[in-house]
C-alpha cells in the first residue's frame, strides 16, 4: 500500500491522528505514575502541550521519569514510523543545578536550553520577563515600519501600517504578559485609553509619521474599538482629534483634517517661512495672506459654502480659528447631529483644499457652482455611511 504524497489534503488529518496517539500514551503513563507533570495537585497536572509539530513535555526532574519518557518516545517512533529529531530538541531545567540538567539531557540525548523559551512566538520563563526580553517586540515593530517601503507610503498608508503593526504585534504579547511599567529600555509601555481599551506607546523615536515638529512617539488604538487611534505629539491624547478617526470617510481625508487642525498644511504662510517664493495672497479672495485659519475659517468663500450647506456657522462661532470651530462642533450633544455637522465641515474643507490646489498648480479658477455640486455629492456619499 502506497503512502500519502506531500501536500495531500489527508496529510494533516493523518498527522493529527498520530499526534493524538502520543497524547494518549503520555496520559496513560501519567495515570500509571510513570511520568509526573507540573501542576497545583496530582489531579491537575500538565504533561504535554502540542501545537502542529511543536511539542512540550512537562516532567519532574528525576532520572526514572527521564528513562520512562525516553522509552515512551521509542514506542511512539516504532508504532508511528516517525522519528523525533533530538538534535533540535532541548531540555529546560527550572532550577539552579546546571549539572543535574546536563545529566538529565544526556539521558534523553538532547541539549540543555536556556530560558526564556520561545513557544508560539511568546517567550516563556519561570520568572517575570525582564525589559531586555521585550526587545524582540520593538525590533519586530521597527523591522515593519522603518523599511524603504514604509517611507514611500502616503500618510494614509502610513497610518494603516501603524495601526496594524502597533496594534497586532504588541497586543499578542500583552494578552499574556504585563508590559514593563516604565517605558525605559527597550522603550515600550502601555497606557489605558478608557473602558479597558489598550494603547501602545513606543518612546523610541519612530520616523513613520514625523512632521515638522517631530512627533516624539506614536500612540494608537485599534480602529475597531470604541477608542479610535489618536496620534499627537509625545503620545498625548487630544480629545477633539478622536472624532476624526470615528468618521466614516476616506483615510486620506482623516489625515488631511488631522494636519489641518495642527496647522501643518503647506499653505502660503508656511511656504514663505521655509524661504519659498510663492504668491502669499489667498486663492479665493486675493486680499489676505493665505493661512490655515484664513483659508478654512475666515475667507468669504468658505463662509459662503458653510451657509449654503447647513454646516457650522463660522460667523456665530466664538473661536476665530479652525481648531476652535472643529472643537465647538464636537461639543454638539446630539450624536447624529454632531456627526452630520462634522461630515459637512470635513467635506467643505476638502473641497476648498482641492479647489485651492487646482488654482495653484493647474491655474483653474474656483467655480462656486461646481464647488457646491461636488460638496453636496460628498456630503450625500458620506452621510449614507453613518
Amino acid at each position: 500500500m502506497k503512502g500519502l504524497r506531500q501536500g495531500d489534503p489527508l496529510s494533516p488529518y493523518l498527522f493529527l491522528l498520530v499526534a493524538d496517539c502520543l497524547a494518549r500514551l503520555t496520559e496513560t503513563a501519567r495515570r500509571n505514575n510513570q511520568l509526573q507533570g507540573i501542576g497545583p495537585s496530582d489531579d491537575c497536572q500538565t504533561v504535554l502541550l502540542q501545537y502542529a509539530d511543536d511539542t512540550i513535555f512537562f516532567c519532574e526532574p528525576r532520572k526514572r521519569f527521564m528513562h520512562n519518557l525516553l522509552f515512551l518516545w521509542n514506542i511512539f517512533e516504532w508504532a508511528s514510523g516517525l522519528s523525533i529529531n533530538k538534535e533540535k530538541s532541548e531540555l529546560y531545567y527550572l532550577g539552579p543545578n546546571h549539572r543535574k540538567a546536563t545529566r538529565l539531557a544526556n539521558i534523553l540525548g538532547c541539549q540543555v536550553g536556556r530560558l526564556p523559551l520561545r513557544y508560539l512566538g511568546l517567550p516563556l520563563h519561570n520568572k517575570q520577563l525582564r525589559k531586555e526580553d521585550w526587545a524582540v517586540v520593538i525590533n519586530r515593530v521597527e523591522a515593519r515600519i522603518e523599511g524603504w517601503k514604509a517611507k514611500l507610503l502616503s500618510l494614509g498608508g502610513r497610518l494603516t501600517l501603524v495601526n496594524s503593526v502597533l496594534t497586532n504585534l504588541p497586543l499578542f504579547y500583552f494578552s499574556i504578559f504585563r508590559a514593563p511599567k516604565k517605558p525605559g529600555s527597550p522603550n515600550v509601555g502601555t497606557r489605558a485609553a478608557g473602558d479597558g481599551a489598550l494603547s501602545v506607546v513606543a518612546s523610541r523615536p519612530l520616523t513613520l509619521l514625523k512632521d515638522a515638529d517631530s512627533c516624539r512617539c506614536l500612540k494608537t488604538c485599534s480602529e475597531t474599538s470604541d477608542h479610535a487611534p489618536t496620534i499627537t505629539d509625545a503620545g498625548l491624547h487630544a480629545p477633539t482629534n478622536q472624532h476624526i478617526w470615528k468618521l466614516k470617510i476616506p483615510v486620506k481625508i482623516k489625515i488631511f483634517i488631522w494636519l489641518l487642525l495642527r496647522k501643518r498644511l503647506s499653505t502660503a504662510d508656511r511656504l514663505l517661512i521655509r524661504g519659498m517664493h510663492v504668491d502669499p495672497n489667498c486663492a479665493f479672495c486675493a486680499v489676505l495672506t493665505e493661512s490655515c485659519d484664513h483659508l478654512f475659517n475666515d475667507c468669504v468663500y468658505v463662509r459662503f459654502l458653510l451657509l449654503n450647506t447647513g454646516g457650522p456657522d463660522a460667523n456665530n462661532a466664538s473661536s476665530a480659528d479652525t481648531t476652535g470651530l472643529w472643537a465647538e462642533t464636537t461639543e454638539i450633544p446630539v450624536e447624529s447631529s454632531r456627526k452630520h455637522r462634522l461630515i459637512v465641515l470635513a467635506a467643505i474643507w476638502w473641497v476648498i483644499w482641492t479647489d485651492r490646489n487646482n488654482y495653484v498648480f493647474n491655474g483653474k479658477s474656483p467655480n462656486v457652482a461646481g464647488s457646491l455640486e461636488r460638496l453636496k455629492q460628498l456630503i450625500d456619499d458620506w452621510t449614507t455611511l453613518l
